[in-house]
């Protein structure tokens, strides 16, 4: 994971250790253990992670649902992500649906998870206390769930600029989210998929591919807008584009 202001980029591993690399020198600048830890005491895999909209935060999220907020420097926990669910969290991403920043995760329990993030303006009626394994953090709960995927969703994608917000699932399914009321407003439908095997199926990974702006006509009343591409790559080997628009 790159972040573009401090030139750095984050790992993370099956042992749920972090570490933070110069991406100038290649030298690990500060690194921390067991950042996500079972009721058991053992490391849980860190299986997603993102940072929030100013990249001054790191989020991950764990093989058992578990989800956190860090100073990525120092390695502090600011606060957990709480409500997610049971199964592992596959993808994370963070969005604004105006007025407010959110943190947004999915995974295997089929469901699209949201928290107002704890910096957003009023966000603080979503606050509430917990505590953790390793002391007593900030504990926030969800604002909403998307249900609308029939299997584990894989990978997920977001166009900050346009609140485009795409997941893909272990059965092919591709959906286009209604941010705004939590719906469906588009299945994208993989060519053959009534032929395909189980393993050709799975939408592996989700991008978005900023084309810019339209050039708006100069003699209608159009307004200019963006032109944002989906892409997937699927368990077929196909990386296939599709319209935003679709």
């Amino acid at each position: 994971l790159y972040n573009p202001i401090f030139e750095m980029v984050i790992t993370a591993d099956d042992s749920a250790e972090i570490r933070v690399w110069d991406l100038n020198t290649g030298a690990v600048i500060f690194c921390f253990s067991r950042a996500h830890v079972s009721a058991k005491g053992e490391s849980v895999k860190v299986s997603a992670m993102t940072f929030d909209l100013t990249l001054r935060r790191l989020i991950t999220g764990a093989h058992d649902g578990s989800a956190k907020i860090w100073n990525f420097s120092t390695g502090q926990c600011l606060g957990v992500l709480d409500g997610f669910g049971e199964g592992e969290i596959s993808s994370m991403t963070s969005m604004t649906i105006k007025p407010y920043n959110y943190i947004v995760a999915c995974g295997w329990n089929k469901k699209v998870t949201f928290w107002l993030d704890a910096h957003s303006h009023h966000a603080r009626r979503g606050f509430s206390h917990g505590a953790d394994t390793k002391g007593t953090y900030p504990t926030f709960l969800p604002s909403s769930h998307f249900n609308g995927h029939r299997d584990d969703i894989l990978s997920m994608a977001c166009h900050r600029e346009t609140s485009l917000l795409v997941t893909g699932s272990f059965d092919g399914d591709i959906i286009i989210w209604k941010v705004e009321s939590g719906t469906v407003r588009t299945r994208l439908i993989l060519p053959g998929i009534l032929s395909m095997q189980g393993d050709q199926k799975p939408i592996e990974q989700i991008m978005t591919i900023d084309c810019g702006v339209l050039a708006e006509a100069a003699d209608t009343d159009l307004e200019a807008s963006s032109l944002v591409l989906i892409a997937t790559i699927g368990g077929d080997e196909f990386i296939r584009i599709w319209s935003s628009d679709s």
